[in-house]
C-alpha cells in the first residue's frame, strides 16, 4: 500500500509544479532540476480499542525538497507545493509540517541544509477479524444475490474528498476514496441481506449515511459536512 501512496503523491506533485519528481533522499539527485520526495519515517497512530481487532494506523511522513541550480525556480516550486498541500489538508487527512530538520540529518545525507517541509499522510490496514459468533438462528441455505455499490464522497461545493475511509459496517467491507473522491464495492449482498448504512471518516470526523435498498449500481453521491453538526 505504501508504494501506491508513493505513486499517487509523485503524480500529485508533478501536477502542481510540472517538473520531475524523484523518490529518493536529498542529495541523490544531482542532474537537472526537480522535486525530491523521501519517506522520512513512519509514526504509529493507535486507534481506539473495541470488541474487534483494531486496525493498524500509521502516519507516513514524507520530506519534500528541491534540487537544481536555479534557486529562484526551486523556491517557487516549494512555495506552490506548500500552498496546495495546505489547501488539501482542509479537505483530507494531510498535515504540513514546516519545522526545520536537525543539521545532523543533512550531514548524514551529505548535502547542505536546504528549504523543505514534511507532508504527513495516513495509512490504515484492516486486520482479518475473528470468526463469526455462535449461530443462534436456523441456517438459511441458498445463494445470496449480489450487487455493486459505487459512489463519490464530496465536501463543500461538491469538492471531491480523496483519501476518505469508507466502510459498510454490517458486512465488514472498507475502501479509501481515490483522487476524484470515488470508491467502489464490487460485490455486496442485496435484498434483505443488503447493508443499510455506510460510514465515512475523514479529517478526524465520522458520519453514518443511510443506504437505499433500491440504489443498485447507480453511483452514490455522499455529501460529507466538514463542520460539526
Amino acid at each position: 500500500m505504501i508504494d501506491q501512496i508513493d505513486r499517487e503523491l509523485c503524480e500529485w506533485i508533478a501536477s502542481v509544479v510540472d517538473t520531475p519528481v524523484v523518490l529518493a533522499p536529498p542529495g541523490e539527485s544531482s542532474e537537472g532540476a526537480g522535486i525530491t520526495l523521501h519517506l522520512l519515517d513512519l509514526v504509529e497512530q493507535p486507534p481506539p480499542r473495541g470488541s474487534n481487532r483494531a486496525p493498524l494506523q500509521v502516519a507516513l511522513r514524507y520530506l519534500v525538497t528541491t534540487f537544481g541550480e536555479n534557486a529562484a525556480e526551486s523556491h517557487r516550486w516549494l512555495w506552490e507545493l506548500i500552498l496546495q498541500a495546505t489547501r488539501r489538508s482542509q479537505e483530507i487527512d494531510w498535515q504540513v509540517d514546516l519545522k526545520p530538520l536537525p543539521i545532523e540529518f543533512w550531514q548524514a545525507c551529505g548535502v547542505a541544509p536546504r528549504p523543505s517541509f514534511v507532508l504527513q499522510l495516513p495509512l490504515r490496514h484492516e486486520w482479518e477479524q475473528p470468526s463469526a459468533p455462535l449461530v443462534t438462528a436456523p441456517m438459511e441455505l441458498g445463494a445470496v444475490p449480489k450487487r455493486s455499490i459505487v459512489g463519490t464522497v464530496v465536501g463543500p461545493d461538491d469538492f471531491p474528498l480523496s483519501g476518505a475511509y469508507v466502510e459498510l459496517p454490517a458486512i465488514g467491507l472498507s475502501a479509501y476514496t481515490g483522487s476524484k473522491g470515488r470508491f467502489a464495492f464490487a460485490s455486496v449482498p442485496s435484498g434483505k441481506h443488503s447493508p443499510k448504512q455506510i460510514m465515512v471518516r475523514t479529517k478526524g470526523r465520522e458520519r453514518m449515511f443511510d443506504l437505499s435498498s433500491e440504489s443498485g449500481a447507480e453511483p452514490l453521491i455522499i455529501r460529507f459536512s466538514l463542520t460539526e453538526e
